[in-house]
This record gives structure tokens, C-alpha cells and sequence, in this order.
């Protein structure tokens, strides 16, 4: 798959600096499940023990659905690929 972005390619770079395998990224592995038809939604992703959400007090870092794309949580769930690309493509660092 081709970078989606500038800061895709960054990502992607820090992810297999960190033991991950081309294509083992967070978009990689929600376009994998999407395949299988597992809807799936981006959350936030922790950075140092802290949740990316800002909330220095966040109950869940790391694990709560990213809210500006999908408000309504699991009931945005998707399968379609171009709205995942648009996803991670608007936070590269999301998690699945």
C-alpha cells in the first residue's frame, strides 16, 4: 500500500523502528479486518503512559474512540476502505 501522507510515512517509519513489520501498522491491521468484514473504529493511542486525547486524567488511554470521526462510537463502525484510508489519513497515529 502507498503512504497515505507525509505524517503516514513518519509513522509507519517510528512503527517498524519499534518492532512492527511493513504492514503491520494500526491502518494496515483495520484494512485487514475490514477485509474480513469486521467494522472497525480509530481510538486514540497512548505516547508515554498518557492518553493522546489530551485528558491528563483520561479512565481509558488509549482505548476510547477518537471522537471527531466517529461521534456516535461503535455505531460508525466501517468496512469500507476509503473511509478508513480517510481515517488514518487525518490521524496517522490513530489506533484500531
Amino acid at each position: 500500500m502507498s503512504p497515505l501522507n507525509p505524517a503516514y510515512l513518519a509513522y509507519d517509519k517510528l512503527w517498524r523502528g519499534k518492532g512492527g513489520s511493513e504492514g503491520s501498522s494500526p491502518l494496515e491491521a483495520a484494512l485487514s479486518y475490514a477485509r474480513r468484514g469486521w467494522p472497525v473504529i480509530p481510538v486514540w493511542w497512548s505516547s508515554q503512559g498518557q492518553c493522546a486525547c489530551g485528558v491528563s486524567d483520561c479512565s481509558s488511554p488509549g482505548k476510547h474512540p477518537l471522537g471527531a470521526l466517529v461521534p456516535h462510537g461503535v455505531k460508525d463502525a466501517a468496512t469500507s476502505p476509503e473511509v478508513i484510508k480517510s481515517w488514518w489519513h487525518r490521524y496517522p497515529a490513530a489506533n484500531v
